[in-house]
């Protein structure tokens, strides 16, 4: 049985994500405290048992300038015995048709661990990273002043928000950093900044024990900068200077989603693109039609098709096909939040 839980699941649903996913009681605290919305969530019932479940969150992302209402979803899981059964499956399947329902979500979003399996929702990665393992970079030229930061400095979100605006699938974080930093707080992470004078030019946020960087993002010489004191591992932004690296780092696809509300998405962008297309949305059948990228429905023949995954990663700048080049460029596509 499909079910939407409750606050008084939360035991269930913890024990449900700690034996899944191993991680800590602080973790899992911070996440059910700051991040369960039960409106949002989605289980699979079984004899008064959740067997299966997933969380979403609403985070507005932005896509190549523009913001769209979104929703990230996290822990996706089944528990073991209930496995290859197509339970996940089915319950993904319908809740996107739950989050069209509400209205006011155009985009669902996610870091999967395997993306074959949320293929068959026409869903597709719109996002990239740098992924640098044991990596060493040359200090840059320009000179910075290294610092370690508390995560409640307000500074860190300055620095979000300018560098950020150079990236295209990025959450527009706003009230959410603080919570964000909550979070790495919970797990006891900590950070290093680079200074010019009193303004943070680039922050990463380190795990201690595994010395691995959560988090990065700014200046890119200023990034290199705070990289240079050592060998590193980390998810870098697509344009950092790979020539540089010294190291095993390579560009790999991270996020992946789909456009859950065609009309909505399609108005926010609002793009001045003469061709119509078909959108193919087998699981949201409401979504499927002719249309134009102002989000008019068309009875015109269609110039081409997409998917909800294929149309999120033209407007992102993942891929862009060459006859649409005059409307929609490549972006730097890179997003932070993970889950």
């Amino acid at each position: 049985m499909l079910y939407t839980p409750t606050f008084s699941d939360i035991p269930q649903l913890k024990k449900i994500w700690q034996d899944i996913f191993l991680d800590s009681d602080a973790f899992v605290d911070w996440f059910f405290t700051e991040r369960f919305d039960p409106s949002l969530s989605f289980c699979e019932k079984t004899d008064g048992k959740i067997i299966s479940c997933l969380h979403g969150y609403r985070l507005p992302i932005i896509l190549s300038g523009k913001e769209y209402p979104a929703v990230i979803i996290a822990g996706v899981s089944t528990l073991p015995q209930y496995r290859g059964m197509g339970i996940a499956k089915n319950l993904l399947k319908e809740y996107m048709k739950k989050m069209y329902s509400i209205g006011d979500i155009a985009v669902a979003f996610y870091t999967p661990v395997n993306p074959d399996i949320y293929k068959f929702l026409g869903h597709m990665p719109f996002s990239r990273a740098i992924k640098a393992e044991n990596c060493r970079i040359e200090k840059p030229k320009e000179i910075f002043d290294i610092s370690p930061l508390k995560l409640t400095d307000l500074r860190l979100y300055d620095c979000y928000k300018t560098y950020s605006k150079s990236y295209s699938g990025i959450v527009a974080r706003k009230d959410y950093f603080s919570v964000k930093m909550r979070d790495y707080s919970s797990s006891q992470l900590t950070c290093l900044g680079a200074l010019r004078g009193e303004k943070v030019m680039a922050y990463a946020i380190y795990n201690d024990k595994t010395g691995k960087c959560e988090e990065c993002i700014g200046d890119l010489s200023a990034l290199s900068y705070i990289f240079s004191t050592g060998t590193f591992s980390a998810m870098l932004p697509p344009d950092f200077p790979t020539e540089k690296l010294k190291g095993d780092a390579k560009l790999v696809s991270v996020s992946m989603g789909g456009v859950v509300n065609a009309q909505l998405f399609l108005k926010t962008l609002s793009a001045p693109c003469p061709f119509n297309f078909f959108l193919n949305d087998d699981i949201v059948k409401e979504n499927s039609g002719v249309y134009d990228f102002k989000g008019n429905k068309k009875k015109k023949p269609a110039d081409f098709s997409l998917s909800s995954g294929s149309l999120l990663q033209l407007v992102s700048g993942y891929f862009v096909p060459e006859k649409l080049n005059s409307c929609f460029e490549i972006g730097n596509c890179y997003t932070l939040d993970l889950y």
